[in-house]
């Protein structure tokens, strides 16, 4: 009887530990589904590949653009991109009445801005005369080109002589007066009044002397006429009747102007008919019958005989890996041609949002005018320790995080608990991010992905 029941104790015992141990694991196994899933990737020390890419096109050493005079009507175009075309002939025909409409107003406007405004600019030698007389005649105009010597205006003589005569008369008054004055002997005054007459004496003897000129206002030095104070008619003052210069320059309104007269007549002398300079390629056509001519180029040709380049910009994030003399590849036709060992030729300051990088193309089989794309790869002299970027989270100022796993043992086998950690980037690439200051050890697992949101020493399960 007690061994029935000593062994029926043992049997009950056994069933506890049997459903306690059958509880734990279904515990377990609960727990375990509801621990994020993460995936893993390990580190590696090794030398960090940068990949410089830019996309560009091919052109000619030698480009020749054909500017047209800005604002004139396009009639009809000869050409197409890519096309050729021979030196000397057309490229496109300009509405004829629209130029000649255009020249009109422009010399128009030229004439008016060198009568009213100040269209020279440099020294200027100012030209005076007696004040209080007539212009009787302006003998140039703003602009004239004269000699030493030339009468610029003469003055009214008549006007001039009877000037002259009230001076003398003047002058016969105040000696009568004078010798009054000596005659009662006040001195002082009549010393004062003596100065008096000397000064009118020295002003008549200027007034004889335009007088036995003819009234005539000649210029000082050879030139250029460019202002005219005075015109028929008008008294003169203190101030210069006009100004000559030696060595004139247009102002830059003026000489804008000129320009466009001299490029609108050019174009008149051809029938409007716009020729080529070069033979070439046509690498750019940025006009069409209708339009109207602006300031940039209106055509560019390619000279194939000059040798070819790839054109494209570099991210300023990426010129630190490439220089000039490197050997880049080079792809075209998305990729049907490939050419190897172009040498980088030019490289030059920023431009915009990069750097402008040039390369010389040896081969027949591309043509001016194709897109392609340059690359070139450049292995790091140093060795890192390398994290996957799916692991790395930046926070700013080349730092970053990661999660990477530590491995314990539990009631029922393995378990894993994750950490995290900061790193400095000292370089990176589009795989991998180079960190320094990295203590944990070789074979550490780095969090590459999870199904929750992770935190500092949550127990998590691997994929």
């Amino acid at each position: 009887m007690k061994n029935n029941i000593k062994s029926r104790a043992v049997k009950l015992f056994l069933i506890f530990l049997g459903a306690m141990l059958a509880m734990t694991f279904i515990s377990r196994m609960v727990t375990t589904e509801k621990m994020p899933v993460v995936t893993t990737e390990g580190i590696k020390e090794s030398s960090i590949v940068h990949k410089v890419r830019c996309s560009g096109s091919l052109t000619t050493e030698r480009q020749t653009p054909v500017f047209v005079a800005e604002g004139l009507r396009v009639a009809e175009v000869f050409v197409k991109q890519g096309g050729r075309i021979g030196k000397g002939a057309h490229l496109m025909r300009l509405d004829k009445e629209y130029i000649a409409d255009m020249t009109a107003a422009a010399e128009k406007e030229l004439a008016e801005f060198m009568e009213n405004g100040s269209p020279y600019s440099g020294s200027k030698t100012p030209v005076f005369t007696e004040s209080g007389l007539r212009v009787a005649q302006v003998c140039v105009r703003k602009g004239d080109t004269v000699y030493g010597g030339q009468v610029l205006m003469r003055l009214d003589t008549d006007y001039l002589l009877s000037h002259i005569r009230d001076m003398e008369d003047e002058l016969a008054a105040d000696r009568l007066s004078r010798d009054g004055m000596y005659e009662v002997e006040d001195q002082r005054s009549a010393e004062a009044l003596s100065l008096r007459i000397d000064e009118k004496q020295r002003e008549l003897d200027r007034y004889n002397a335009v007088y036995n000129s003819g009234g005539a206002v000649c210029s000082p030095i050879a030139g250029v006429v460019t202002d005219m104070a005075a015109g028929a008619g008008d008294m003169t003052t203190d101030q210069a009747v006009a100004l000559v210069s030696s060595s004139p320059e247009l102002s830059s309104g003026a000489e804008q102007l000129r320009r466009r007269i001299d490029a609108l007549k050019e174009a008149a002398e051809h029938e409007g008919y716009i020729n080529s300079p070069v033979g070439g390629l046509m690498t750019e056509v940025n006009l069409r019958a209708g339009d109207v001519t602006a300031e940039t180029a209106a055509f560019i040709i390619s000279d194939e005989s000059s040798g070819k380049i790839f054109s494209g910009m570099v991210d300023p994030d990426e010129v630190k890996y490439i220089s000039v003399g490197d050997k880049v590849n080079i792809s075209f036709s998305g990729g049907k041609q490939r050419l190897k060992d172009c040498e980088v030729t030019l490289l030059t300051g920023k431009d915009g949002d990069g750097y402008r990088i040039e390369a010389a193309v040896d081969s027949d089989d591309v043509k001016p005018g194709e897109n392609g794309e340059m690359t070139k790869s450049c292995i790091s002299e140093e060795r890192y320790t390398c994290l996957p970027v799916d692991t790395v989270t930046l926070s700013g100022d080349n730092r970053g995080s990661i999660f990477y796993l530590e491995e314990t043992e539990g009631f029922l086998g393995k378990q894993y608990v994750v950490h995290t950690a900061s790193v400095k980037i000292v370089e990176e690439n589009d795989n991998v991010y180079a960190v320094t200051d990295f203590a944990l050890p070789p074979d550490t697992k780095l969090v590459r992905s999870s199904s929750k949101k992770l935190a500092e020493g949550m127990k998590v399960r691997k994929a």
